[in-house]
């Protein structure tokens, strides 16, 4: 599971959002939100009013990048309306649902979710929270793998991490390089962990 955390003002006076639209399209959709390192909660942060216009920017942008390059057919459809439906069941923090032609599907919490599993958030289903820095302390757990960012300076997230000592988050990156593969990847090394050492003494 992973989660986005964008700054409403930094995202408004951005000169170049299509890249940012770009690059969570590609955090997203190329593998219908199935990667791990898919966000499906983003947390917003910054003024109402900034976030609400930040917000309609962000997604009807994306909507005309989905609409464009995204196939979404009728199995897909289907099985996403009984995700959001499922999720609905689930949770009780619900303040608002947006569907833009199905494509995009935003559920607005009024509270962080305590139930973890989004597993069947698929397909341009996202859950939004309008927040600060410090939320990430209520949805801290070792199941969260990647939080991608824009509009915030990773000195920031990362003193706050160590600072309060959260469990989660193996991996800190931009939006748009969430699928970036390296050999350090969820926590572990993956050249240490991997290899067979022979020790002669």
């Amino acid at each position: 599971m992973s989660v986005c955390l964008i700054d409403a003002t930094r995202f408004l006076n951005s000169l170049d959002k299509e890249k940012t639209i770009n690059g969570f399209y590609n955090d997203t959709y190329l593998f219908d939100q199935n990667a791990c390192t898919a966000p499906k909660l983003i947390i917003w942060r910054g003024s109402s009013t900034e976030i609400n216009q930040a917000k309609n920017s962000f997604w009807d942008n994306l909507y005309y990048l989905v609409k464009k390059r995204y196939e979404l057919t009728g199995v897909m459809s289907v099985d996403k309306l009984c995700s959001l439906y499922e999720y609905f069941i689930q949770v009780n923090k619900i303040s608002e649902f947006r569907n833009h032609e199905n494509l995009i599907y935003r559920v607005q919490l009024n509270d962080m979710p305590t139930k973890l599993d989004f597993s069947v958030l698929r397909y341009g289903l996202f859950l939004e929270f309008d927040g600060q820095l410090n939320d990430l302390q209520k949805i801290d757990s070792r199941k969260i793998q990647t939080l991608s960012y824009f509009g915030i300076d990773k000195s920031e997230i990362q003193k706050f991490i160590e600072g309060n000592g959260l469990l989660g988050f193996d991996r800190v990156v931009p939006i748009g390089s969430t699928m970036d593969f390296s050999l350090n990847w969820d926590g572990y090394d993956l050249i240490n962990t991997l290899s067979r050492e022979i020790e002669i003494i």
